[in-house]
């Protein structure tokens, strides 16, 4: 994405390479919202994606199992990153003079930094960003010496590939469950967040997750791509004083 604006929705990006951005470059403007980067490689800057100038948006996006130089998850040159509801975690340096597994920003601009997990416990805050403030606001350090450490394992579920979608369930005791930014300023459209309330008169906007689950199945979103999905459990009582319990 070189002069022109690209809009990312829904999507899994899986295994791919790049000199810089293992699955996006871009230099002008680039939006994702609930879609998951796995498994992709950059030699050089951003696993994921790499953003050298212009704006890169990044909304409940999953971004797990990459690997670059620097900037395993995602790489920023001098252009403007706004980061909301992003689960930035498990990605990988590879080669000599590594920075931020997680994240590198060269000199890039940060516009909007909130509720967001980022790393693992297997990571300490150093190796997992590079010139950027990992904690913002609301954010889940999940560092081994961050605010709220976690294993991967009980932040990501293996990932699913099927015919046509890769994505990271969440465990039940995941911290990314209910932890996104619910409400939030919109221009015109709900396009951040998970909904908005009442916008109009006894009318909510509701957003799908990335496999088209619908925002929020709990008391609030859920942190990067996928919406975990409850099991409810009903209690029937039966006449002979027993119970049936069944989930849905």
């Amino acid at each position: 994405n070189v002069t022109g604006t690209a809009n990312i929705i829904r999507s899994s990006f899986y295994a791919n390479q790049g000199s810089s951005g293992g699955a996006i470059w871009s230099a002008s403007i680039l939006s994702v919202k609930d879609s998951t980067f796995s498994g992709n490689q950059s030699n050089n800057t951003g696993g994921a994606i790499q953003a050298s100038s212009g704006s890169m948006t990044i909304i409940n996006a999953t971004i797990s199992e990459n690997s670059a130089n620097k900037g395993g998850g995602i790489g920023m040159g001098n252009g403007t990153l706004k980061l909301v509801n992003a689960l930035v975690s498990g990605n990988l340096l590879v080669g000599l003079n590594t920075q931020g597994s997680e994240l590198y920003s060269a000199a890039g601009t940060i516009s909007e930094n909130r509720n967001n997990l980022i790393g693992h416990s297997g990571v300490n805050i150093a190796t997992a960003v590079a010139n950027f403030n990992i904690t913002g606001v609301a954010n889940i350090v999940a560092t081994s010496n961050g605010a709220a450490p976690a294993a991967l394992t009980s932040i990501l579920k293996p990932k699913q590939i099927t015919a046509s979608s890769v994505y990271y369930p969440l465990p039940d005791s995941s911290p990314a469950i209910d932890a996104a930014a619910t409400t939030f300023v919109v221009s015109f459209l709900p396009l951040e967040g998970c909904f908005v309330p009442k916008l109009f008169p006894a009318v909510s906007f509701f957003r799908d997750d990335q496999l088209g689950n619908r925002r929020p199945e709990g008391t609030a979103c859920n942190i990067g791509a996928y919406e975990f999905q409850e099991t409810r459990f009903f209690t029937i009582p039966l006449e002979n004083g027993k119970t049936v319990i069944f989930g849905l």
